[in-house]
């Protein structure tokens, strides 16, 4: 028989009633991720179990455990593109010095007349050789002989078409070079998964005080992000939400999936 043992959670009384913040390392990579716009949070566990059955009632002799699946899911309602990049097995990057390219979308841009040509400025500077398409509000397309393309400037040779400054002119898409500056992720063309250390942290209660009196910390040393994912647009401006999946996994170092430590607020 076991000796009795002092159970030094008997005496409080805690409640858990806030969200909490969620932190995320890549060890192998050395990225760190972090959220503390969360709106929810779930933790699940479930084991598998198989009852073994026999006797003349057929009653339950013993029971053979099977596997544990620990998982939780958070919904941030911020969007996080590098969690969303980490999703895609991509990372956050600069363009540098890359030759990356991409098409202008096309769009309305104002005109500005000089003597006898209308000038455009471009948001981008088309590549070499780059037919551009140009045509007035009313869906006219202005010949190439009165295009001329120099850089991000485009100049229209104004003397038929009489356009002034009060028009507008929709310039289709062409090919450019993306800015060395710019930010990118690449999309990942198969299904992948990243392991992460995970912790996720929040405040618990005293019930009569309604004082924090510690903070719930749960740290996984291993955990599976899901790769899925679904961007929404709308034409209304409403609160959008992000949902992270994840599961944890046993990492080869540990013995356990994880701990959850309540460390004193006074130490916070």
């Amino acid at each position: 028989m076991a000796v009795k043992k002092e159970n030094k959670m008997l005496g409080k009384e805690l409640i858990e009633i806030a969200i909490g913040d969620l932190y995320m390392y890549d060890e192998a990579t050395g990225l760190e991720y972090c959220t503390t716009s969360l709106s929810s949070a779930e933790f699940s566990s479930s084991a598998d179990k198989t009852d073994v059955r026999g006797g003349v009632n057929n009653a339950v002799l013993y029971t053979i455990p099977g596997e544990k699946e620990v998982t939780f899911t958070v919904t941030d309602v911020v969007n996080h593109v590098d969690i969303t990049a980490l999703k895609n097995a991509s990372s956050i990057q600069e363009v540098d010095s890359k030759e990356m390219f991409c098409y202008h979308v096309p769009k309305f841009y104002n005109v500005t007349v000089e003597s006898q040509n209308a000038k455009v400025t471009l948001d981008q500077e088309p590549i070499t050789g780059e037919k551009i398409m140009i045509y007035r509000e009313d869906g006219t397309l202005i010949e190439d002989s009165a295009v001329n393309v120099s850089g991000k400037d485009i100049t229209i040779t104004n003397d038929t078409l009489n356009l002034t400054s009060a028009d507008k002119v929709r310039v289709m898409g062409f090919k450019y070079k993306v800015d060395a500056k710019a930010l990118y992720y690449t999309i990942a063309a198969e299904g992948t998964t990243t392991n992460l250390v995970g912790v996720y942290k929040k405040p618990v209660y005293n019930r009569k005080s309604m004082k924090v009196e510690y903070y719930k910390v749960v740290y996984y040393p291993q955990i599976t992000m899901d790769a899925n994912y679904t961007e929404s647009d709308s034409t209304t401006r409403e609160a959008v939400s992000e949902e992270h999946s994840f599961t944890i996994t046993k990492k080869d170092t540990e013995d356990v999936l994880g701990y959850v430590y309540y460390e004193p607020a006074t130490n916070a």
